[in-house]
Formats: structure tokens, sequence, C-alpha cells
């Protein structure tokens, strides 16, 4: 057989043609589900509250008191903190039971 023109290599599109016929499809639906809404959510957030009320610079935002959000945003630190140390362990506790469990199927059986 004779080799392809150019070096005997398929050129980087054609090598790696699969892999991109999966990822085209997964960045497009990533950009349809995430990135557009939380764009528009941003855009929209300077907006009044219903769609007749027109662009507001920082009226949406004028009212708030940020010691209010401060401990909000502590909370939920504390609370994802807990959550994160719950779902490790217990994904530790499992794994490990599994592997004694996987190490000792020949002594059950």
């Amino acid at each position: 057989m004779a080799a392809p023109p150019g070096g005997g290599e398929p050129g980087v599109l054609r090598r790696n043609a699969v892999a991109l016929g999966f990822l085209l499809p997964a960045a497009v639906i990533l950009t349809v589900m995430i990135v557009y809404p939380t764009i528009y959510t941003i855009i929209r957030s300077f907006y009044g509250k219903n769609a007749h009320e027109g662009f507001l610079p920082s009226g949406q935002f004028a009212g708030i008191d940020l010691d209010q959000f401060y401990w909000a945003r502590q909370r939920a630190k504390r609370a994802l903190l807990f959550w994160v140390v719950a779902v490790l362990t217990l994904t530790g506790l499992i794994a490990a039971g599994a592997w004694t469990l996987g190490g000792n199927i020949a002594a059950l059986i």
C-alpha cells in the first residue's frame, strides 16, 4: 500500500475525529444548558422585577444590607463543609467495606 501524501501520518483532525465527534455535542449541550442561562441571568439581574421596567444600573442592588449576606454566606459555608465531610466519610466507609469484602470473597464462598 502506498503511504498517504504528506509524510505518512494522518492529520490531527482525522486522528481525533471520533473524540471530536463526542466532544462537540457535549460542548454544545454544556453551552446551551449552563453558559447561556448564566449569562442571561447576570444580564437580567440589572433589569426591573417585571419585563416592562427598563435597565437599572444599580437599582436592584442599592438597598442590600451586606452584613446580612455575610452571615448567610458563613452559614452556607458551614453547611457545605458539613456535607462535604459527611459524603467523603460515607464514600470512604463504603469503599473500605467493598475493598474488605472483595478481598475476603474467596473465604466467604
